[in-house]
């Protein structure tokens, strides 16, 4: 996130409450007191970090109470006009930082990434109080930020009159994740001789892994050459690993677990195609697909499928493919269609980066939150 804001123009005008404490996979990633140069950075203890809290659920993720007396500083030492909360509208948390920036007589702006209607995946009491905190984040908010087209669409049935930028809130390194870079993990797994298909994400059912698993065990019967790496953790992958065993893939394909950001480039140059087979899965849909970006800046063609917004970040036909979800035989015509074609992969390859750098490089998008802030403030 702070390498787009390193790219806003007044940077010097923002100011971070962030957690001081945050826990993810699992509890197996604990990040503490966070500080970036160049920054106007505070922290706030936060209690809730996921969605699966009895009772309560995801209700008061990110919640942090105390982060009102920080907010009051701010207020009256810097002047600050808006009130910005990364959450969405549908959690306490974030009608919490809304009442407090109406108190203060502070314009109040959130997140929306649901690609869902509500009424699709909630009935009853819980679809009832969900509307209604929605409602009152709304009453009490001048602006939202929406990830992509369908929840643009989504929040326009609750509000016709707030302002909506529709835009990531984070954009892509251009630079770190480029074509050209050391294949290095092809070389240490000894597959320089491979035809690699990639994977990097979680590893859950949701993600289709195992549907391209039964795709890449046809073409095996074909190809010869072929290898698949997936790159994660996540609770389905010792469902993975069994299937692995199953369809005697044992010796084509190599798990790496979860890898930092910084560590990723190389391993995209180090594959021929990425797949990204998400799948909808329980009321819940594919909300972009950030590897999707970051293997299309790297020059890969991508295979996904059209589910949530990938078409939002995919062009299908230029910059990748896009497959039925769940279609393990319209998976395996798109792949092979990669393996043969070696111009369609280097076309797909250089039109998925320019799409990017054009569309959601972090000079992009910096420009995009400013004009949007801009647009809250003077309405």
């Amino acid at each position: 996130m702070f390498e787009v804001f390193e790219s806003y123009p007044e940077k010097e005008n923002l100011y971070f409450i962030l957690p001081s404490n945050w826990k993810e996979k699992g509890g197996k990633v604990l990040y503490k007191i966070f500080k970036k140069s160049g920054f106007n950075i505070y922290n706030s203890h936060a209690f809730f970090f996921h969605s699966n809290y009895p009772v309560v659920g995801g209700l008061f993720k990110g919640w942090m109470p105390f982060f009102v007396f920080r907010f009051a500083w701010l207020k009256f030492t810097k002047g600050i006009d808006i009130l910005y909360t990364t959450g969405e509208p549908n959690l306490l948390g974030t009608l919490y930082n809304a009442i407090w920036a109406k108190i203060f007589g502070v314009k109040h702006m959130f997140n929306f990434w649901e690609n869902i209607p509500y009424e699709q995946k909630d009935k009853g009491l819980k679809l009832f109080f969900k509307k209604l905190i929605i409602k009152a984040n709304i009453a009490l908010s001048d602006g939202a930020l929406c990830g992509m087209k369908k929840a643009e669409e989504i929040l326009r049935t609750f509000s016709k009159d707030i302002i909506i930028g529709r835009f990531l809130h984070a954009g892509f390194n251009e630079d770190r994740f480029r074509p050209g870079l050391d294949p290095k993990l092809r070389k240490d797994l000894g597959l320089e001789n491979k035809f690699i298909f990639l994977f990097v994400g979680a590893l859950g059912y949701r993600k289709g892994i195992h549907v391209a698993m039964e795709a890449f065990s046809e073409l095996k019967k074909e190809f010869n050459n072929l290898h698949f790496i997936i790159v994660g953790s996540g609770e389905y992958e010792e469902n993975l690993k069994t299937k692995t065993k199953s369809l005697g893939l044992e010796n084509s394909m190599t798990y790496i677990p979860w890898m930092s950001n910084k560590d990723l480039p190389q391993v995209f140059c180090s594959a021929d195609v990425f797949l990204y087979p998400s799948l909808p899965h329980k009321g819940w849909e594919e909300q972009f697909g950030y590897s999707i970006a970051e293997a299309s800046l790297c020059g890969l063609p991508v295979i996904s499928t059209k589910t949530g917004g990938i078409d939002e970040v995919l062009v299908d036909g230029k910059t990748g493919i896009l497959t039925e979800p769940s279609n393990m035989s319209d998976l395996k015509m798109a792949m092979e269609k990669t393996i043969l074609d070696s111009e369609l992969r280097k076309d797909m390859g250089i039109n998925g980066r320019r799409f990017i750098v054009e569309n959601y490089s972090n000079k992009i998008i910096a420009k995009k939150i400013f004009n949007l802030f801009k647009q809250v403030n003077d309405n």
